[in-house]
């Protein structure tokens, strides 16, 4: 797309919902930038807590199944359920996250077996790499609940399931 002579670049993907989560409306926002995942959940008129969430890394490569930290960015340390939505959230979107998949033509030739992404092709392969081996998403949460209960946390993940992005 062309807007006053220069080139525009499709923006984030971004989905959001209202929904009514323990009898209180509740704004859900998810949007997938390319070097994480943002996601608001808010039962008030502001982001609240705002919350990083990262795979630990030492390699580049993920370290291991659930090794994840947390850190509170902005707002109420003092309330450790909050931690636990971002550390839960992330997982989630780091296990739903398909696995890259990749095509590959095989054309035979006299020579030397040759792979090719665009000429004609007598195999076709497909590569997985799984998930320890791309890049995992962080998260950014920004949360303000009034209730923190175990029933509001069950609620809140199945309505963030239904406007996933990643």
């Amino acid at each position: 797309m062309i807007a006053n002579g220069c080139a525009q670049q499709p923006g984030p993907l971004s989905k959001s919902a209202e929904v009514c989560i323990g009898g209180v409306s509740t704004r859900l926002i998810a949007t997938a930038y390319a070097n994480r995942i943002f996601v608001v959940v808010s039962q008030r008129e502001n982001l609240g807590t705002l919350i990083s969430a990262t795979r630990e890394s030492a390699t580049g490569l993920a370290s291991g199944p659930g090794c994840y930290s947390t850190r509170v960015l902005l707002g109420r340390r003092d309330d450790e359920a909050l931690e636990v939505y971002a550390r839960t959230l992330v997982e989630l979107i780091n296990k739903s996250r398909p696995a890259d998949i990749e095509f590959h033509n095989k054309r035979e030739t006299r020579d030397h077996t040759r792979y090719s992404r665009s000429q004609p092709y007598s195999a076709v392969f497909i590569v997985l790499a799984p998930l320890a081996f791309t890049r995992p998403a962080d998260l950014l949460l920004a949360l303000n609940l009034l209730d923190s209960s175990r029933a509001t946390f069950h609620e809140v993940m199945r309505a963030l399931d239904a406007i996933k992005v990643w």
